[in-house]
């Protein structure tokens, strides 16, 4: 996890809050870039596969869409829980803060290429009716960015411990992502686009020759990948 605002309410310290925004990032080893759990409001071409609610993803960009808040699984605490550290172990609400919905796991369980897995999304799965709602404000715990309804299984989340030591393994011994797996995905990138593969493969170098010169630059490089829906750096185009 990496804390995204820094507020008295939340001190100084590297410890992850109720309350508090954050990002949750994949492990380095797994991708050339960091990548954020992300979501974006449900639209006609955006959302889940199979349940077609808001979808969730992985993202590189920098944006709002990948920020999140770790709210308590109880409403009636969880006011007085703003600012108090997340323990592991804890049953807990992850909240996205652009669409205001919590993080969400389908209960079925679906057979794809990995195995069977269980749909990611972004839903408030809740219980519908304002006895809750009303108890809050008789007591005085409530505010309009605070969620006061029950959420199903569905929202409930845990943050875990390896079950032992032998899980303990330095994640620096996994395989880095290097060259090789970037030419990969380049030589993947060209074979989709291109129905001919290689062969129009001349094509796609002088789509990307700017300036009509015959030769290709660095930047005519990147941002032929750019148009083609890969997202180069500069140091990876060189």
């Amino acid at each position: 996890m990496q804390r995204v605002e820094k507020a008295d309410l939340y001190g100084s310290d590297d410890i992850i809050r109720y309350g508090q925004k954050i990002r949750l990032e994949s492990s380095p080893h797994a991708f050339r870039k960091s990548l954020y759990l992300s979501s974006t409001s449900k639209g006609t071409q955006v959302y889940s596969p199979i349940a077609r609610l808001q979808e969730v993803s992985m993202n590189a960009s920098d944006s709002f869409i990948n920020t999140w808040v770790i709210e308590a699984v109880d409403p009636n605490i969880r006011l007085e829980m703003q600012g108090q550290p997340v323990r592991v172990n804890d049953p807990i609400l992850i909240r996205h803060c652009h669409s205001q919905q919590f993080l969400a796991s389908d209960t079925n369980v679906y057979k794809t290429d990995f195995g069977n897995e269980y749909e990611a999304m972004v839903n408030n799965f809740c219980l519908n009716y304002k006895t809750q709602n009303l108890a809050l404000e008789k007591k005085g715990n409530i505010t309009v960015d605070v969620p006061t309804k029950f959420q199903l299984e569905q929202n409930v989340f845990f943050i875990l411990t390896a079950p032992s030591e032998s899980f303990a393994a330095p994640i620096e011994i996994l395989k880095r992502f290097d060259i090789k797996d970037l030419l990969k995905e380049l030589q993947s990138k060209i074979l989709d686009r291109s129905s001919a593969g290689i062969k129009n493969l001349a094509k796609i170098f002088k789509a990307m020759d700017r300036n009509g010169n015959g030769n290709l630059d660095v930047e005519d490089f990147r941002w032929g990948f750019i148009d083609l829906g890969f997202n180069l750096t500069q140091e990876e185009a060189k």
